[in-house]
């Protein structure tokens, strides 16, 4: 997915995986309803859209940090 909410293929064409551990595909499937779509975001925005990086960054991610205490990095 694009900054701007797009959804194209990679450069190599390959589809992109990453392991999770045990306690973390606990969480996200604690969060799958039972209609879920493969297709939608696990984290979407309240309007349940695709959360643009910029403005979580801005509005969420600095707030969450300096509350935790955590120097800000880019």
């Amino acid at each position: 997915v694009t900054v701007d909410g797009d959804r194209k293929a990679t450069k190599t064409n390959e589809a992109r995986s990453f392991p999770l551990t045990p306690r973390l595909q606990k969480l996200v499937r604690a969060r799958r309803p039972e209609d879920f779509d493969p297709d939608a975001s696990v984290f979407p925005s309240r309007r349940g859209k695709i959360i643009n990086p910029r403005n979580f960054a801005k509005r969420a991610w600095k707030e969450t940090l300096k509350k935790l205490k955590i120097d800000y990095r880019r």
